[in-house]
């Protein structure tokens, strides 16, 4: 029990960092016009034609935090798990996985994942 205490105080710290990063990144960048913002999103759905996949998922993702993440496509969406701690790491994997991907981080102890919709 006082291991799983740990780690989720672990995790709560993490979290808690990203979010700190995310609220200063977005303060500090410029907002662009709204009409450049549009166009950037035509561009954005147009790259993205049909479903997500894992491999398109997977190719998101620098070879070095490959092998340190479970990959798993539950048909609605696709569910990253970490195989081990990552530490440092899970602030670069909730990066991807969720500002980049659109997905969202579930902290449920051992069963933890980040699971990213596939439309």
């Amino acid at each position: 029990m006082e291991e799983i205490a740990v780690l989720l105080g672990l995790v709560a710290r993490d979290l808690k960092e990203i979010c700190m990063e995310l609220k200063a990144a977005s303060m500090s960048s410029p907002k662009p016009r709204e009409e450049e913002a549009e166009g950037e999103r035509k561009i954005e759905v147009q790259e993205e034609i049909g479903p997500l996949t894992i491999e398109r998922v997977q190719s998101m993702f620098p070879e070095g935090l490959l092998g340190k993440l479970y990959f798993e496509d539950t048909g609605d969406s696709i569910i990253i798990r970490p195989r081990s701690y990552l530490g440092d790491e899970f602030r670069e994997v909730a990066e991807i996985a969720c500002d980049q991907l659109g997905g969202v981080y579930i902290g449920a102890g051992k069963n933890s994942h980040f699971k990213i919709p596939k439309e």
